[in-house]
């Protein structure tokens, strides 16, 4: 496929926005109220079936801030000032305590998935982005000054810009023949809601002397979200694996037993695969490649969704900025790139560390774990530095919070 001619943002007329996740809403909502015509296309019918809860940041927060929904946002989840990693071998905690940061929305919210993507499209049809769900788009063709979106019809529709946000295994990526690698974990997680209330008003993540975790944090409604980490498998296994957490669930202690004992159907549970992405570039001619897309990352800093919203709040005032001053979309993805990719890189990093330490099983390694986590929680400087990357502070985006104009 040949590259199409740099031109003028200015000559932009419509945007496509492949997926209905936190990028894609996001970023058709930054680029409605920035004057781009904008239209999503979902393939599924609803969020209903989209598993798991997730955390937004400081980063997350503002976005939503930036977007104008921010109160409104606040009564969907449950807010806490840390978060908390303990030992089950010996109880030593290490806590992250976000009111040092000294930035904006430095609190952890809680929330389901669906509901934040629920929460996302409704926002995004009160202003009027034609959201078209339940349509597959299965590729990309970049014709000259043309990007054509294929639908699973057969039909083809023209616009000027397309972005990528169909999540970790891209048919536009792969459309594009950018390069990606997919690099798995190991593992596989478990994450449902139980109704029930437990008794620590906390996040709190367990590891466990055999490398598994157990997380937890409450819910509004006298509900709690958990999730557990299991060897990876295939999808059709995971029956196995919930019955062993809830034959063991004891490991991790009286509130662990509470919750898995308490969920009544199992199949409302959701398993993935934890894996991560790096992506060769971002961009490519009229084609913009973001969120799980570009950089799908593992959830032991809680930064998943927060730096695909990031993605989609800082590309589409990108994009309005070149409309302005007559830039071109090579600038744009250059610019995006330089903008979000150090950053990003640095949060996937820390998250795989993050994972594979907690999968350390032998004596000593255990004993090493123990000791880093006595030495860093006196070091403010150390442990600053850490909350600051999975808070998803980064100073290159600060002037894209400020508000829409």
């Amino acid at each position: 496929m040949t590259r199409p001619p740099l031109r003028e943002v200015r000559e932009v007329k419509k945007v496509a926005i492949i997926g209905a996740g936190p990028a894609g809403l996001t970023a058709a909502l930054a680029g409605l109220r920035l004057g781009v015509d904008v239209t999503v296309f979902e393939r599924a019918e609803n969020f209903k079936r989209v598993g798991g809860g997730l955390v937004l940041q400081s980063n997350g927060h503002r976005v939503l801030e930036a977007l104008g929904l921010l109160e409104a946002f606040w009564p969907l989840a449950r807010c806490f000032k840390a978060g908390t990693i303990e030992l089950v071998s010996n109880g030593r905690r290490l806590t992250a305590d976000y009111r040092t940061l000294g930035i904006p929305h430095a609190v952890l919210s809680v929330v389901m998935r669906y509901q934040l993507m629920e929460f996302l499209e409704a926002a995004a049809r009160r202003a009027g982005v034609d959201v078209r769900m339940g349509v597959e788009c299965t590729g990309v063709v970049q014709d000259g000054n043309a990007v054509w979106v294929e639908r699973a019809t057969g039909e083809s529709l023209r616009f000027d810009v397309v972005l990528a946000c169909d999540g970790l295994r891209s048919r536009v990526r792969e459309c594009l023949g950018v390069r990606a690698r997919l690099r798995s974990s190991g593992e596989g997680a478990l994450r449902g809601v139980a109704p029930v209330s437990v008794g620590r008003d906390e996040v709190l993540e367990l590891w466990g002397e055999d490398g598994r975790r157990f997380g937890y944090a409450p819910l509004p409604g006298a509900r709690t979200y958990f999730y557990a980490t299991l060897p990876a498998t295939a999808a059709a296994d995971a029956a196995n694996h919930i019955e062993r957490l809830r034959s063991n669930a004891s490991h991790f202690g009286r509130d662990a037993v509470e919750i898995v004992s308490s969920v009544e159907d199992w199949s409302s549970v959701n398993y993935d695969e934890l894996r991560e992405v790096h992506v060769e570039r971002w961009h490519r001619g009229s084609v913009f490649i973001l969120g799980d897309a570009a950089h799908a990352m593992t959830p032991n800093v809680g930064q998943g969704a927060n730096a695909a919203m990031v993605d989609g709040l800082v590309l589409m005032q990108l994009i309005a900025r070149a409309l302005a001053e007559k830039g071109t979309l090579d600038e744009v993805g250059r610019e995006f790139e330089r903008v979000r990719r150090r950053f990003v890189t640095k949060t996937q990093a820390m998250a795989w560390r993050w994972g594979e330490m907690a999968k350390w099983t032998s004596p000593l390694a255990r004993s090493f774990r123990a000791g880093l986590f006595r030495l860093m929680a006196p070091r403010a400087g150390m442990m600053r530095s850490a909350l600051l990357t999975s808070a998803g502070y980064n100073p290159a985006e600060e002037g894209y919070f400020n508000g829409l104009r």
